[in-house]
């Protein structure tokens, strides 16, 4: 038997099983491969790459899956994964896979979105942008949190491959050196204690900023007794200073109960050199030098430059809105988290243009109506959540007179995404251009900001 990530060729191994040619990637974290005997029967595995052939078990409680059992013949774009974990993480997908081949399965999977979608971009329309670095670059990441074995300290880490169970991750190939030294004081910090009901953990870490944020349980309610938690982290015992800046939980910690603890933000420099703010609880790029790379999209695809508005819906922190404005345009924009709002004024002022930061609720048309522009010759940007514009695409169609003559819209789901972009079309806005920023290597994710312009 030989291991899944070497590219040497070896006969087939004598066990049970059937062969099977992986075609291409699935739309989840999986591969699609088709067995070579007659009939040939489609089948899901993980850890694949395209043009292996692999000697796999089908399941016989679960249709449609099969377990992998020996590698026949490695694919093409098959290498050795740099992270020993690769293949029991669930953190990456696509460890196996040479880079290079990565950035084109995604942007054949959004050419096969927009052309199912009826939105097919033709040509130079539609190009992939790669942003290295392709490991060390996160500065934000989710862990998961098992449950502690008697007598001993809980698996912090993240979810094995299709499955809710955790690994314990001590280092992580992806962080960036701010972010690792982070996870690496709150493992230390946490080890041997009781975190119970601590079931999860999002880390933020900028270039530039003394201390990180700590985000408990991001998905569920505060853990019991979450204050004494926080402070074992914002506590620097023997250490000149903690690594730790803030610590939050979601806002329904319970009545005389702090929501965090500590800085409520902080600020630093992106990789490019551009000021950036994270907010406790707020959502920021986890790789912030293709977030430069975005941000640069986005300023070329709105046309942003002196006397040019701009109105932005989901603002965020301010990362793409400081960066319109700084290239001279005349920004409004949109954010419900008030804590993202406070982060965003923190930034230093733009060096020309205006920037104009309103805290109200993007899918609030009432009030997104009274704040938009009255012409229609301003730019509108988006950048909402994986579910999409939703009603507000179908909102912005309905404007009439005022309706954008330009929209520039971020995505980070090929779903959503051509979703949004078939209820814009119904209203004669057709898709210009299309750029796909690689804000995920290592992952099936995609990240892309395409260009909407009103024919009618």
């Amino acid at each position: 038997m030989r291991s899944a990530g070497s590219r040497r060729a070896t006969a087939e191994p004598a066990a049970e099983g059937v062969r099977c040619r992986v075609v291409g990637p699935g739309s989840g974290a999986w591969f699609i491969g088709r067995t070579t005997g007659p009939p040939s029967v489609g089948l899901r595995l993980r850890f694949a790459a395209p043009g292996d052939l692999w000697l796999v078990r089908p399941r016989a409680d679960d249709a449609g899956w099969a377990d992998p059992v020996a590698l026949i013949e490695p694919g093409p774009a098959r290498r050795e994964p740099p992270c020993p974990l690769a293949a029991e993480c669930g953190g990456c997908h696509w460890q196996q896979i040479d880079e290079s081949v990565q950035l084109e399965l995604k942007l054949d999977a959004l050419r096969v979105a927009l052309s199912r979608a009826g939105l097919a971009a033709a040509g130079e329309r539609l190009r992939a942008a790669p942003a290295p670095p392709t490991l060390g670059y996160r500065y934000r990441a989710r862990f998961q949190i098992g449950r502690a074995p008697a007598g001993g300290p809980p698996a912090i880490g993240f979810h094995r491959p299709g499955s809710r169970s955790c690994l314990d991750v001590a280092e992580c190939l992806l962080l960036a050196p701010e972010l690792a030294r982070v996870y690496r004081f709150v493992r230390q910090r946490w080890r041997g204690q009781t975190t119970h009901g601590l079931t999860g953990v999002e880390i933020t870490a900028l270039p530039g900023s003394p201390g990180g944020l700590v985000y408990l349980n991001p998905r569920d309610r505060p853990p019991a007794g979450w204050p004494d938690l926080g402070r074992r982290l914002l506590a620097a015992s023997g250490e000149p200073s903690s690594p730790v800046a803030g610590v939050s939980v979601r806002r329904s910690a319970g009545p005389g109960v702090p929501d965090g603890l500590g800085a409520r933000s902080i600020v630093g420099k992106t990789p490019g050199g551009h000021p950036v703010a994270a907010a406790a609880r707020g959502f920021l790029q986890a790789h912030l030098a293709a977030a430069d790379r975005l941000a640069d999209e986005v300023v070329r695809l709105s046309g942003a430059g002196a006397g040019v508005e701009i109105f932005e819906l989901f603002a965020g922190t301010g990362l793409l809105s400081w960066r319109l404005a700084a290239a001279g345009a005349e920004v409004t924009s949109i954010e419900n988290d008030p804590l993202a709002v406070e982060a965003a004024a923190a930034l230093p002022a733009v060096p020309r243009g205006r920037l104009r930061s309103v805290c109200a609720d993007a899918r609030d048309q009432a009030a997104i109506d009274a704040l938009a522009p009255r012409t229609p010759h301003a730019v509108w940007l988006a950048d909402p959540p994986r579910s999409g514009l939703g009603p507000i695409a179908t909102w912005i169609g309905r404007l009439g007179s005022r309706a954008p003559e330009k929209i520039v819209l971020v995505s980070c789901s090929l779903a959503s995404l051509t979703r949004d972009l078939s209820v814009l079309a119904a209203a004669d806005y057709r898709l210009n251009r299309a750029v796909l920023v690689d804000l995920f290597p290592q992952t099936r994710h995609v990240e892309v900001a395409a260009r909407l312009i009103r024919t009618a």
